[in-house]
This record gives structure tokens, sequence and C-alpha cells, in this order.
């Protein structure tokens, strides 16, 4: 009971919580829930638990909830709830029944994570990658005004594609930076995939601590939550803007990209190969860790659309990483077809895409190069075998 008492002061001190009976009313809140709806517990405990619906959420998303925990089953689902000063917040809920002894449902045990910034973020990246692709077609549309302009007055040609690369260069560097927020809307998802097996996980361990009380559960419900706090501070670092330049090891850069996409990975079904050299863990190099897990990123994300193209169920993505007269290379490779050879020497130059304009502009690669020459690396591109080696050579200080 000692154990089942600190596992239940632990959820209560790290997640929000609130328990109703089975008429849904609210019995128990802890200080989290109060912090984060604006109510304090006098104001809740005997009201209804609707007191914080949002208007917004339709009704058939309510009943649903109540078809399913008065059947007896979990449920889960991201809700939208009103705060007492009007506003709002979005919650991770999960809706946990409990029974009694002659197994009739007693009460209802409400766990909830605050996913807020989490909507806003999306939101904000949506709006963002839009912007993004009206101006990439409003680039498109000068530069054809300009070009009929050039043939039709043929006068002042100097001055007036110097006007056209001024503009070009500021465009270019706004969407250098705007390209990174690309990459967080695909983190983002990463982090729900990641977030979604725990969660489950959790809620039946906390079923089973309340039924059988059983030590290995409550240390499976440590481990997970400590799983999921390290998800959110890997995408705190990740997202860090700060320029740093430090010295790291490359298995852990490697790592770090791995834990980022591991769920999208798992998802398509893709195996990882490793082959490290054993200075890797020994000699570090001087770089910007962020930045170069955002190469690493692009790269693996890259070979993920690739194999998501193909028929190939056997999928491997090798790591080969090699010490070779003060140097480092490291060989990324796959066995996903291949890139047509009338395009691969095209790969690194911006704006160039094989993929639909709402998948991206063609920069990643680009900008993956312009990272390692910050930190005097080259990158090329070939076809290796059944697939495309990305070679990436770190030079020695």
């Amino acid at each position: 009971m000692y154990k089942l008492n600190e596992y239940k002061n632990a959820i209560e001190n790290t997640n929000i919580v609130s328990k109703t009976d089975i008429n849904g009313i609210i019995t128990f809140v802890n200080d989290e829930f109060c912090t984060l709806c604006g109510y304090s517990k006098d104001e809740l405990i005997g009201k209804n638990h609707n007191i914080i619906r949002h208007p917004d959420t339709p009704q058939s998303a309510f009943k649903i909830l109540w078809d399913t925990i008065l059947a007896g089953r979990v449920h889960k689902g991201i809700v939208k709830n009103l705060k007492k000063n009007g506003d709002f917040f979005y919650a991770q809920t999960t809706i946990i029944p409990i029974f009694d002894e002659n197994n009739q449902i007693f009460e209802f045990i409400a766990i909830r994570h605050d996913v807020t910034q989490m909507f806003l973020l999306n939101e904000e990246l949506a709006n963002t990658k839009q912007k993004l692709l009206n101006l990439n077609e409003n680039l498109e549309l000068q530069i054809a005004e300009k070009t009929k302009n050039l043939q039709e007055l043929n006068q002042n040609l100097e001055k007036k594609i110097q006007e056209a690369i001024k503009i070009n260069n500021e465009q270019q560097k706004i969407i250098f930076q705007q390209n990174r927020q690309v990459i967080l809307g695909q983190m983002l998802e990463n982090i729900a995939h990641q977030w979604r097996q725990p969660l489950n996980e959790l809620s039946l361990a906390i079923y089973l601590l309340h039924n059988e009380n059983k030590k290995k559960h409550y240390k499976l419900c440590q481990k997970l939550i400590q799983n999921m706090s390290q998800t959110i501070n890997d995408f705190r670092n990740f997202i860090n803007p700060n320029h740093i330049t430090q010295y790291n090891l490359l298995p852990k850069v490697i790592k770090s990209s791995l834990f980022i996409t591991y769920q999208s990975i798992k998802k398509s079904n893709i195996k990882l190969k490793f082959i490290i050299d054993k200075n890797a863990y020994k000699i570090p190099i001087k770089c910007n860790l962020n930045e170069l897990s955002q190469v690493f990123v692009n790269i693996i994300n890259n070979a993920k659309d690739a194999f998501n193209n193909t028929n190939n169920f056997n999928k491997i993505l090798t790591f080969n990483l090699s010490y070779n007269k003060d140097k480092f290379i490291l060989k990324i490779y796959d066995n996903a077809g291949g890139v047509h050879n009338d395009i691969i020497e095209h790969i690194f130059d911006p704006y160039f895409t094989t993929k639909h304009k709402k998948q991206g502009v063609g920069l990643g690669l680009y900008i993956c190069k312009q990272i390692l020459n910050n930190i005097d690396a080259t990158i090329t591109c070939s076809n290796y075998k059944n697939g495309a080696c990305f070679e990436i050579i770190f030079k020695g200080d």
C-alpha cells in the first residue's frame, strides 16, 4: 500500500488528475488541474465535470466518451476545454473506469497532459508553411516577369540582374530559417507517435496496479513517465536556436537523430544497421549538435520517403562510420532503389525537389550542405548497389 500511495503521489504531482462519480460529478482534483483551468478546489468539488466543457467540442464527441467509459472501457482523446476566465486549453486525456468489489463502476479517473502549446505550434507551422509556399510561388512569378522585361527592353541589364539577385538572396535567407520550422512539424508528429504507445501502456499499468498491486507495474509506470519526459527534453534541445559549436562524439549525434525519428522509422518497418569504428567513441568533432542532428534527420527522412515509394519488404538503413588518417567518413546508405542518374547531380541545388510542393520546397539537402560547409565537412551522394549512399567526410582539426 505504501508503494501504491507513493505511485499515486507521483502521478498527481506530474499529471493533471481529476475524479468523478458515475454521474460525472467531480469528487477530486489535484493542484495541477486547478492551476490549468483557473478554478479552486472548492469551486470544482461537487460540480458536474462539464463545467470545463468548451462549446466548440461537439456533443457527439461527449456521447462517444460516455458510451465508452460506461461500457467499462478506457477512453483516450484530445479535448478542447474551457478555463474559468474564458480562455481554452487542449488536453490529451485518458479516462479510466474504476470498479468496486462487485465489478461495478463506481467512479472515473481522468489523467491529462496539457498539449495546448503543441496545437498552437502546429497551427503556426501550418500557417508558416502556407506563407512559404506562397512566397515561393510569388518568387517564380517575379522571376518570370523580370525575364520577360529583360527580353523586351534589353536595357540596364547589369542593374536589373543585380536587383533580382538581391531580392532572391533575401528571400532565400527567409526560407532557410523557415525550413527548420517545417522540420519541427515533422518532429511534432514523431513526438505524438512516441507518446501514444507509452500512454497506452501507462493506462494499462495503472489499471493493473489498482487491481493487482504488483511492484513490476509500478516500476513500468516510472520508466514510461521518464521516457516521455526525455522525449520532451530531446525536442526542446533540438529546437534550441543557439549556434554554440562544441566537441561532440558522432555516435551521440547519430543516436540523438534516430531518437527523434525512431517512431517514423518503426512505422515504416525500416531496420537499422550500424558499423561504427571504435575511435568514434573516443575522438570528438567540433560541431553544433542541433544543426548536425538536422543534417542526419533530413537524410533519414529522405530515406524513409524513398522506402515508402517502393515495394521493398526488407528495408535496411545502414550507418557506416570509419576513421582514416584523422578523418571520419560516415556513409548512410539504404536499399530503396537509389536516385535517378539524370537528377543525382542536382539534389544539393536549392529549390530542387522530386516531391510534391506541399511536402517541401527543395531546400533540405541544400541546407544540409551549408551546415556541413560551416564545420569544414563535405557531403556527396551516389548510388550504391540497390540504393542511395550519402557520404559525409569530417576533416580533423
